[in-house]
């Protein structure tokens, strides 16, 4: 008698998905991103036979074969903003996983923010009048969190307001000197470093004493 041995693999493969890098806030990574893909069958199965990926910014890509096929792969992403990985693998059954992906978003940049002085201008860089300053974070790819600022005659921490804010107003109304020191804060957690801008007010006319 002839004993035929029959094997039945229903069940697709699964593609498990790894990140690594430096996680800032709200799921940007601050850094270059290790991505490891592995594949893996179920128990009993005709075990792992290809895993295909691709990576794109825009909506979707075509994950294709390696030549020759692969069960894991590593890939690097250090292109800023948001990275589509897609990934499906296959057993040597035929049977193929449905594509799956996972979104990357790196922002490796700092805000910066820019000052804006408003108030009559007289000699010397001093102002003859209250300073109106307005303080604008901008970032291109994850975008404002908020605008820190301090203000002192000599030195201060920037610090963080209860309601964050990518805009901030001032009005300096006291003669003398007085120095405001801000940055500004993305999306990802990137802090700027820290700027400082002097203002000089005198509002005051001077007095003339005449001697006999």
């Amino acid at each position: 008698s002839t004993l035929l041995a029959v094997f039945l693999d229903k069940t697709a493969p699964t593609t498990t998905i790894a990140l690594s890098g430096t996680l800032g806030l709200n799921d940007w990574y601050t850094s270059d991103v290790q991505v490891k893909l592995t594949c893996s069958d179920n128990v009993g199965g005709s075990g792992c036979k290809d895993l295909r990926s691709c990576t794109t910014a825009s909506s979707s890509c075509s994950p294709i074969p390696d030549d020759p096929p692969v069960t894991t792969k590593d890939i690097t992403i250090s292109d800023e903003g948001t990275t589509k990985v897609m990934f499906y693998s296959i057993d040597n059954a035929g049977k193929t996983e449905n594509a799956q992906f996972r979104l990357v978003k790196i922002d490796k940049t700092s805000p910066s923010t820019g000052i804006a002085l408003s108030g009559i201008l007289g000699n010397n860089g001093w102002y003859r009048s209250d300073v109106k300053v307005s303080l604008t974070c901008s970032d291109a790819i994850s975008g404002c969190k908020e605008v820190r600022y301090c203000t002192s005659s000599l030195t201060c921490m920037p610090v963080a307001d209860s309601t964050p804010s990518a805009t901030e107003t001032i009005s300096i109304k006291d003669e003398g000197t007085t120095y405001i020191r801000y940055n500004s804060v993305n999306n990802a957690g990137k802090i700027e470093a820290i700027k400082s801008q002097e203002i000089k007010i005198d509002k005051t006319a001077p007095s003339t004493i005449a001697s006999a």
